[in-house]
């Protein structure tokens, strides 16, 4: 026998009781929503800007020559990490050998994508020339997204193109004869894609 009360479905018999509640609950519909491809963005924007993407590498303990040397300088901060995330495996440096002062002989670009060197701004980009056989830090900073280079040297260095202190812009910083300094900002994200400006 089956009864009804305030749309709620009673039936039973040999002992046994059933509830069944009518529905009126419309599942809601699920919008999906593509995210821009930064990727691809920057891979547009750089020739745009007269740049180049800096081809970035993982470097690791078992690397060669300078990408062994220069994740050597970094392998404290690698064994504090894999120690404070055991779960994740091996970290990687990562590491772009290329010439910014167009005189043949490679610089090092070393992306530090860390947990601990990463937050809200980037992570932690250094700038190695190597003299003598020693890489020397020239420079650092908090950068995020990619990293490019200009085809325009200033005082014997390439231009960077950097997205540095979590803002949306990719900015040009030139080398002003001891570091690289801002000089002017190339690109404006707005949530989509870049923009230059007017």
């Amino acid at each position: 026998m089956q009864t009804v009360q305030n749309g709620v479905y009673y039936s039973g018999g040999d002992n046994q009781t059933t509830i069944t509640s009518q529905s009126t609950w419309v599942q809601p519909q699920t919008q999906i929503q593509a995210f821009p491809d930064i990727k691809a963005a920057y891979q547009t924007l750089f020739p745009q800007i007269l740049g180049t993407e800096v081809p970035f590498v993982p470097a690791t303990a078992a690397s060669t020559g300078d990408l062994k040397i220069l994740y050597a300088l970094y392998s404290d901060d690698v064994e504090a990490e894999q120690k404070a995330y055991p779960s994740v495996g091996e970290f990687a440096v990562d590491i772009a050998l290329v010439d910014i002062t167009d005189d043949g002989v490679p610089e090092a670009l070393v992306y530090e994508n860390l947990p601990t060197y990463c937050g809200s701004g980037g992570c932690t980009l250094d700038v190695y020339k190597k003299a003598s056989g020693k890489w020397t830090n020239i420079y650092s900073t908090i950068v995020g997204g990619e990293v490019g280079l200009s085809n325009t040297l200033i005082n014997g260095y390439l231009d960077l193109y950097l997205t540095v202190g979590g803002n949306n812009s990719v900015d040009r910083y030139s080398w002003n004869g001891s570091t690289y300094q801002f000089k002017e900002v190339m690109a404006v994200w707005d949530g989509t894609s870049f923009h230059l400006p007017q």
